[in-house]
């Protein structure tokens, strides 16, 4: 059983800053920015194990990394990278067993023990020095600078957008992938956001209520 709150059972997690030399356990004075009631590095990183990416490559075998960054006074997920695994195969599993209304709370309390003390900067380490800090983007759709800048602007939500909305949500669930997800990636918003989209689309009836096979896939 995971000691870690929000963790499924036997999974670990590290959360680290970016810019953190985890070999020499070196940290610049983090450039910490207000969110809710805590302060947060900008930019952070999450390192997700579960027991079956054991390959026997390393200790922990794969790796699954969620990148965060503040974004005006909110927290967003701006990346996922995968170390060592298989991204079609992974990803479903991953977002179904650990869902991202989870990941925030879960990152946010690890990467503030991370900032308050020793023990948490000495497992990060090990986990970081087994995952590396490279990885395979899992994005699908790979934006390029100018497209992440963009999906900063704020965004009416007008029927043409919403149509948009609805129209990546369904492609992505006829291909069986997670279709939230996708919104969020198209867009380059936060889950949170891409969720209240498909809400509204729902609600303009641009797509049906939703199933229970889709509140699998997220």
């Amino acid at each position: 059983m995971s000691t870690q709150t929000g963790l499924p059972p036997h999974w670990h997690a590290s959360v680290w800053p970016e810019g953190w030399d985890f070999e020499r356990d070196y940290y610049p004075d983090p450039e910490l920015q207000q969110v809710g009631y805590v302060l947060l590095p900008r930019r952070f990183h999450m390192v997700v194990h579960w027991p079956e990416l054991q390959d026997g490559r390393s200790e922990y075998g794969g790796s699954l990394i969620v990148g965060f960054e503040v974004v005006g006074e909110d927290l967003e997920v701006r990346e996922l990278y995968g170390v060592d695994m298989d991204v079609e195969k992974w990803l479903g599993y991953f977002i179904k067993e650990f869902p991202p209304d989870r990941w925030k709370p879960f990152a946010v309390a690890e990467i503030t023990a991370f900032l308050g003390g020793d023990e948490k900067r000495k497992e990060a380490a090990t986990r970081a020095s087994t995952s590396g800090k490279k990885g395979v983007d899992l994005r699908k759709r790979k934006r390029t600078d100018a497209t992440r800048k963009e999906g900063r602007k704020r965004h009416r939500l007008t029927p043409q957008h919403l149509e948009e909305v609805a129209h990546v949500y369904l492609d992505a669930a006829s291909q069986g992938e997670p279709p939230t997800m996708a919104v969020a990636e198209h867009f380059g918003v936060a889950h949170s956001t891409a969720a209240k989209w498909v809400g509204k689309a729902r609600a303009s009836g641009m797509l049906e209520p939703v199933s229970d096979s889709e509140k699998d896939r997220g």
